[in-house]
Parts: structure tokens; sequence; C-alpha cells
């Protein structure tokens, strides 16, 4: 079974057009549009801190926030350039190789940074105490 996205917008068109014949309806409708969308962007602005899809589920909130409102629309138009260039960037086979040696380069960095801490302190939160103490004593 084909899935028909003119029917499926048709249908989605009439429903709104109805709402909006009707004050309370129309109030409603754009009611559960801001919750349902606010919910979303809000829920991409914490994966953006957390691991998860962040600037998508942005795009997502944004996207259901423009079938109502317009200033969504506008915020919508440059994200979506924005992750067409960031897309091109991830593909391009010169940034990959640089990401690749950041990371190899931090994890270097890290490792070597264990090791030292392990070296001077063994198996213990001896040494995050006297970094807690050192920066107690800056204020």
């Amino acid at each position: 079974m084909r899935f028909n996205n003119d029917r499926l917008y048709e249908q989605y068109r009439n429903s709104r057009e109805g709402a909006r014949a009707s004050r309370t309806l129309d109030v409603a409708w754009r009611t559960v549009v801001l919750v349902v969308g606010s919910s979303i962007l809000g829920l991409g602005v914490f994966f953006i801190v957390f691991p998860g899809p962040g600037w998508a589920t942005i795009w997502v909130g944004l996207l259901v926030l423009a079938t109502e409102f317009r200033w969504a629309g506008r915020l919508l138009s440059p994200l979506q350039s924005a992750m067409g260039s960031m897309s091109q960037i991830a593909r391009n086979p010169k940034h990959q190789q640089r990401r690749m040696n950041i990371l190899l380069a931090v994890t270097m960095v890290a490792v070597f940074a264990s090791y030292l801490y392990i070296a001077q302190y063994g198996v213990s939160l001896d040494g995050l105490f006297a970094l807690r103490q050192w920066f107690r004593g800056l204020w």
C-alpha cells in the first residue's frame, strides 16, 4: 500500500480550516500546537546538553510550531540551510580525516592524564579531593 502524502496533507488542511471556523477550536488548536512544539523544542535543547539528537529534535519542534506560527517558520529557514551545510561538511573526506585526528589527539591526552593521575594517587579520589581544596581556596 502506497502512502499518499497529498491526501494526508489535504485532510490536515481541511481539519485545520474547520477548526478555524470556531474561535474556541482555533485557540485550542493553536494552544495544542504550541504546547507540543515547545515540548519537542525543549527536549531538543536538553539533548544538546546531554547525549541525544539535539539539533534534529529542535528542527522537528520548529517544524511543528511552523504549522501555526510564522516566527517558527522564520527560525526554521536558516536552521535548515545550516543543517544542509553541516551535512556537506560531515560528508567531506578532508573534514572526516581532521575530526579523526582531533579525536585521536584528545584520546591520547585523556589516556596520558589518566596514567599520570593513577601513577601519582593510585586508584583513589585523593587527587580530586586535593583539587577541590585548591578550588575552594580561590574564593
